[in-house]
C-alpha cells in the first residue's frame, strides 16, 4: 500500500517539474429429482454414479455412489486401517492396502469411531479374522454375492483353562476347567469396563492403556482368531501391576483396570497353563463372514423406511453422510452425500437419503459414519492412482477408523498361495507381464461432461487393462452416438441435445466401450474473461486502439461446459469500440461510448463502454504520461472534458485534494477547521482530512488560503508529512547546499525538502 502511495507521490511531483521527467514506476426422491445424473460403467458389474439435485429447500445436493453387482470382478472388502488403534486417511488406507498386494479401485469411509484414538465403535472382521468386537452395534457383512446386516450381534470370547501341561483328553493342574468370559475385544480399555482382550491387530506397540491394572499375556500355539473358531494359547506372563502392556505378533493380552476389582481373575491362570480361546456369535451367519464392519441405524428394511424415532437423534439434521444399500438382486450401493459447503452441497437428512436409496431399488439401507468423515476415493479410467471425488467438509481428508475398499483380488499370501478374483476364484498375477499392455476396457476422456449444443468437440479416448490400469489406446476406435450426433474423424458435432450414450468399438483389440455426454442448449453461468489475465475484463483506462482478447467460461450446475468458439457471439453497439467474431475488442475514440454484448447458451453478459476523455492539451506535453496515469487512478481531473490545463498553476486546496485521493479518500469525521475554507467547496473534505492528520497546518492564524498558488516548498512539506510521518527529523538540511538557492528554503520546509532530495 505504501509503495502505491509513493508511486502516486512521484507522479504528483512530475507536475511541478519544469523539465521533462523520467518515466514513473443429489439425487433421488429424498434429496430431489436429479438435475444431473451420470453413470460410468468401469467394468462389468462395477459402476460409478455422480448426481446433482436440489432439495425441497432449494439447496444443491451432490452425491457420489459406487455399485457392485454379484459376481463382479470388483468386489468389496473391509479394513480397519493398518491396526485397530490409530486411523488413516482414505489415501493412506488405499496405499497401505496396495502395499499388501490388493488391487484397489477405490474406497468409502466405514464405521463410526473415536475421534481421539480412531478405534472403530463397532465390530471388524477382515478376511475372516476377527479383529474387534461389535459393542452393541449392528454389523454390515459384505461378500462377493451380496451383503446383509446382522442386527446387534453378540460375539463372546471365552477362555477355557486346561491347566499346566494340558493335552487333549488329559487333565492336569489346579486351574483346570476355569472359564473367563470377555466381551471387549480390541477396544480401548475403560476403567470400569471389565475384561478386555488385545491382539497385535489392535496395535503393534502396546495395549495403549493408561490407568493401573493387571494383565495376562498368552502366546498363540495354534489356530486362527475367527468367529466360530478357537485358538490354543499358553500363559507366558502375568503382570500384576502396570499401565500399558506390549502385545507382540502371535500374542494375546487379557487385562482389566484396577477399578474393576477383577484381580481375582488372575487366580484362574498360571504361567505355563494351556488355554483355549473360543469366539462364538449369537448370529450364526457371522461364522462364515469374511468381511464385516460396524454400522449405525438400519434406515430401510424390506424396502420401507424404518421408525425414525429409533434413529440416533444426533444424526437427524442435514449433513454429509455415507450409507450402504442392498438391492433385492444382491447388488450393493455405497452412497456418499456431500454437505456443509453451501455453494456446493447442503447435505441431506437420513430420511432423505433413505428415500433416495429406495428409489434406487434398495431394500435394506444402513447408516455409516458421516460429517467430515464422509469420503469417497476412486481410481477412475485414465488415472494411475485414486483421488478423492467429494469435498470433505473438514476441507481435507480426515483419518477414519475403517473403510470399505473395492478390489479385484485377494493377495496371494492371504489365501494359501493362490490369487483370487470375484469371478473364477483363481487368476495368475499380471503385474509386470505382457498382459499389462493389453486393453480390455474403453472409455471416453470427457465422460459425463456437459457439451453446449452447436459445438464441435474433439473426442479423446482412454483404455485400461484387465486390472483397470491405464494402457495404450487402440487406434481404430469407431464411435456411435445414441442421439445421432455426427462424429467425423473423432470430432463430435453436438447437433441434437439430450443425454447421449456413446458406444465405442475397436476391431483390432476386439473390445467395446461406452460413455455419456450431456448435450444442453442452455447454461446457468456465463463469465467473460480477459484471456491474458484470466479475470474479468477491465475497460476503464483504455486508450484508442488498445485491445483486449475476450474469452468466456461457461458452466452449468457449477460444472465446466465444453464448447467451441462458434457458439459464442460478440456484438458491439455505438462507437466505444469494435469487437470481431473471435472476441478481440479494440477500444474506440476518446469520449465515445457503446455497449458490448457477449452471448452463449441462452445467457448474455453486457458491458457499458465509455472511453475516457484524453485531454487534448497534453498530447505533445512532457507531462502526458503522468497526467494520464494520475487521471486513470482518479487522483487528478481536468478543467473540462477535453482540457487538463497543463500550464495553469496549482492552488493549495487542489493539491491537498490530490493527496487525499492518493490515500483512497478515507472517511472524514472532522469538520473544516480553517476559517477561510468554505465547507461546500470541492476540496473542503480533503482539507479537513489533511488538518486532522497534521498534513496541512495552515498559516498560523486560523486560515489556510486554499485558493493561493502552491509553492514547491509547500508541496514538499505536505507530501513529507503525508507519506513519511514516522521518518523523524534527520540532520540532513546541509543537503540543500547543493542548490544555489537552497538557502532560500523556508525553515518549515528545510527538512521535508532535504529528505525528498535523498529520495532522488
Amino acid at each position: 500500500m505504501k509503495f502505491k502511495k509513493i508511486l502516486s507521490l512521484l507522479l504528483i511531483f512530475a507536475l511541478f517539474s519544469s523539465v521533462a521527467a523520467p518515466a514513473a514506476l443429489g439425487a433421488g426422491t429424498g434429496t430431489g429429482e436429479a438435475r444431473y445424473s451420470n453413470t460410468l460403467t468401469i467394468g462389468e458389474g462395477f459402476t460409478y454414479t455422480n448426481e446433482i439435485s436440489y432439495n425441497s429447500s432449494g439447496k444443491r445436493v451432490e452425491t457420489y455412489s459406487v455399485e457392485t453387482a454379484p459376481g463382479s470382478q470388483v468386489f468389496p472388502i473391509t479394513m480397519a486401517c493398518d491396526t485397530i488403534y490409530g486411523g488413516l486417511t482414505v489415501t493412506k488406507m488405499i496405499n497401505y492396502a496396495q502395499s499388501l498386494g490388493y488391487n484397489v479401485l477405490g474406497a468409502v469411509n466405514g464405521d463410526f469411531f473415536s475421534m481421539s484414538t480412531k478405534v472403530p465403535m463397532g465390530g471388524v472382521i477382515e478376511n475372516g479374522e476377527y479383529k474387534s468386537s461389535p459393542e452393541e452395534e449392528n454389523m454390515l457383512v459384505l461378500n462377493r454375492e451380496g451383503a446383509y446386516v446382522s442386527v446387534d450381534p453378540d460375539i463372546v470370547v471365552e477362555l477355557f483353562n486346561g491347566g499346566q501341561g494340558a493335552v487333549p483328553g488329559v487333565t492336569s493342574g489346579g486351574n483346570y476347567g476355569k472359564k473367563v468370559t470377555v466381551t471387549h475385544f480390541n477396544k480401548m480399555r475403560a476403567d470400569t469396563g471389565g475384561l478386555y482382550i488385545f491382539t497385535d491387530a489392535f496395535s503393534t506397540v502396546s495395549t495403549r492403556t493408561t490407568s493401573n491394572g493387571w494383565a495376562v499375556r498368552f502366546k498363540i500355539v495354534s489356530g486362527e482368531l475367527s468367529v466360530g473358531s478357537s485358538v490354543t494359547m499358553e500363559v507366558e506372563e502375568i503382570i500384576q501391576n502396570g499401565t500399558t502392556y506390549p502385545i507382540g505378533e502371535g500374542y494375546v493380552v487379557l487385562t482389566a483396570a484396577d477399578q474393576c476389582g477383577m484381580r481375582e481373575t488372575l487366580s484362574n491362570f498360571a504361567v505355563g497353563d494351556v488355554v483355549t480361546l473360543s469366539v462364538s456369535a449369537s448370529d450364526p451367519r457371522l461364522n462364515e463372514a469374511q468381511w464385516a464392519l460396524g454400522c449405525g441405524d438400519v434406515l430401510v428394511e424390506n424396502g420401507q423406511v424404518t421408525q425414525e424415532d429409533t434413529w440416533d437423534k444426533q444424526l437427524l439434521s442435514p449433513n454429509p453422510r455415507t450409507v450402504v444399500g442392498i438391492k433385492a438382486d444382491g447388488s450393493i450401493i455405497y452412497y456418499v452425500v456431500d454437505g456443509r459447503i453451501s455453494s456446493h452441497s447442503g447435505g441431506a437428512t437420513m430420511r432423505e437419503i433413505a428415500e433416495d436409496m429406495i428409489s434406487k431399488g434398495c431394500v435394506t439401507v444402513v447408516n455409516l459414519d458421516g460429517g467430515g468423515s464422509s469420503t469417497i476415493s476412486m481410481r477412475l479410467p485414465g488415472s494411475e492412482n485414486s483421488y478423492v471425488l467429494n469435498r470433505p467438509s473438514d476441507g481435507s481428508e480426515r483419518s477414519c477408523g475403517s473403510y470399505i475398499l473395492f478390489v479385484t483380488n485377494i493377495p496371494e499370501e492371504t489365501v494359501s498361495g493362490e490369487v483370487t478374483d470375484g469371478n473364477t476364484g483363481t487368476v495368475p498375477p499380471q503385474t509386470g507381464s505382457q498382459q499389462d499392455s493389453v486393453p480390455k476396457y474403453l472409455y471416453i476422456k470427457d465422460e459425463g461432461a456437459f457439451v453446449l449444443q452447436g459445438s464441435e468437440i474433439p473426442m479423446e479416448f482412454l483404455a485400461s487393462n484387465s486390472e483397470f490400469k491405464p494402457c495404450e489406446v487402440p487406434q481404430d476406435i469407431t464411435v456411435l452416438s445414441g442421439i445421432s450426433n455426427p462424429v467425423t474423424d473423432n470430432l463430435y458435432s453436438a447437433v441434437n441435445s439430450g443425454v447421449d450414450g456413446i458406444t465405442l468399438n475397436s476391431a483390432s483389440a476386439g473390445i467395446t466401450g461406452a460413455g455419456t455426454l450431456h448435450v444442453i442448449s442452455e447454461v446457468d453461468t456465463l463469465k467473460v474473461i480477459d484471456t491474458e489475465t484470466g479475470k474479468g475484463p477491465v475497460f476503464e483506462g483504455l486508450s484508442e486502439g488498445d485491445t483486449i482478447q475476450l474469452g468466456v467460461k461457461i458452466q452449468n450446475l457449477s460444472r465446466d461446459v465444453l464448447f467451441s468458439p462458434n457458439v459464442v457471439t460478440y456484438a458491439m453497439e455505438g462507437e466505444g469500440g469494435t469487437v470481431d467474431e473471435n472476441g478481440l475488442f479494440t477500444a474506440g475514440k476518446p469520449g465515445s461510448s457503446g455497449k458490448l454484448t457477449v452471448s452463449a447458451g441462452g445467457r448474455t453478459v453486457e458491458y457499458e463502454i465509455k472511453m475516457d476523455n484524453i485531454f487534448l492539451d497534453i498530447q505533445q506535453h512532457w507531462s502526458k504520461e503522468f497526467v494520464e496515469r494520475l487521471y486513470k487512478d482518479g487522483i487528478v481531473r481536468g478543467i473540462s472534458e477535453t482540457e487538463f490545463g497543463t500550464d495553469l498553476p496549482i492552488v493549495r486546496g487542489d493539491f491537498v485534494l490530490m493527496l487525499y485521493r492518493a490515500f483512497g479518500q478515507p472517511e472524514v469525521t472532522d469538520t473544516v477547521s480553517f476559517s477561510d475554507v468554505d465547507p461546500s467547496k470541492h476540496y473542503a473534505t480533503a482539507v479537513s482530512w489533511a488538518a486532522a492528520n497534521k498534513i496541512a497546518l495552515g498559516n498560523g492564524d486560523g486560515t489556510f488560503t486554499p485558493d493561493s498558488t502552491l509553492t514547491r516548498e509547500q508541496a514538499f512539506t505536505m507530501v513529507y508529512r503525508a507519506f513519511f510521518p514516522e521518518e523523524g527529523n534527520e540532520s540532513i538540511e546541509d543537503l540543500l547546499s547543493i542548490f544555489s538557492d537552497g538557502g532560500e528554503v523556508s525553515s518549515f520546509a528545510r527538512v521535508p525538502t532535504a529528505y525528498l532530495v535523498t529520495l532522488g
